[in-house]
């Protein structure tokens, strides 16, 4: 089972540092078609 956050059950400081890059990634897929985490699985499912 993939844990919610980074490290496990409890949300931390590097969970709230990469949120923004991950909505950002999120328009970069939408617009342009980019698949930026499709090839990283353990980084797709934590996004």
């Amino acid at each position: 089972m993939q844990e919610p956050y980074f490290n496990g059950e409890n949300f931390s400081l590097i969970d709230a540092a990469y949120a923004p890059i991950f909505i950002r990634s999120d328009v970069f897929e939408d617009l342009l078609g980019l698949q930026v985490t499709d090839k990283l699985p353990k980084i797709h499912a934590w996004r």
